[in-house]
């Protein structure tokens, strides 16, 4: 979507504004003042009676938001069949990535 949100190096674009670009570089906004959000998400928010400005006038906490990547690529993915018959896996993956998820993916059956 045009206002997909788009990691280009450090900085955060709209689709529309990037050259070119996979669904790897998508990034989801972790609510907070700082953040920019894709209208989709922002009717969301409004549905919900949630309005962004409560990040900013809290005194006590300091509640940026921040981004997440939609999709992370598993690294260094290797694998060993065991005596018993199971199958030994190890892999990497990069920062608030889950193992069970990556797991899932790699073990099911089409």
């Amino acid at each position: 979507l045009s206002d997909d949100l788009i990691k280009d190096g450090e900085e955060v674009k709209t689709a529309e504004n990037c050259n070119a670009a996979s669904l790897f570089d998508v990034v989801l906004p972790l609510p907070g003042h700082a953040v920019s959000i894709p209208a989709w998400a922002s009717s969301l928010l409004e549905e919900q009676g949630i309005d962004l400005a409560i990040f900013a006038v809290c005194e006590e906490w300091h509640l940026p938001g921040a981004y997440r990547s939609l999709l992370g690529r598993v690294g260094d993915l290797q694998h060993e069949g065991q005596e018993d018959g199971s199958v030994r896996v190890s892999f990497s993956l990069g920062t608030s990535c889950y193992a069970t998820m990556a797991l899932r993916e790699i073990l099911r059956k089409e």
